[in-house]
């Protein structure tokens, strides 16, 4: 795939790197949970704090939702000849 600028990778680069970032963000969320950081594990203001089932429900969701996008893309990915 075309670059967009000379400067940066490809889409595909920035892809990567972005489910790369969330998976991240994601293991970051567990540890958090499991150190009963709760309020920060899900990622709210000052003002909420989530219950500890309600933060390993987002955090279910987004793991989901995670591997969603990751299958999405590899298969745009094999399609186009990329991979």
């Amino acid at each position: 795939m075309e670059q967009l600028r000379d400067d940066f990778g490809t889409r595909e680069d920035l892809v990567v790197y972005r489910l790369q970032t969330s998976k991240s963000n994601l293991k970051s969320a567990r540890i958090l949970l499991d150190a009963e950081e709760i309020r920060h594990a899900s990622d709210y203001d000052d003002f909420y704090v989530a219950s500890r089932d309600e933060t390993e429900r987002q955090i279910a969701a987004a793991d989901e939702f995670i591997q969603l996008v990751e299958k999405y893309c590899m298969t745009q990915l094999k399609e186009a000849g990329k991979i």
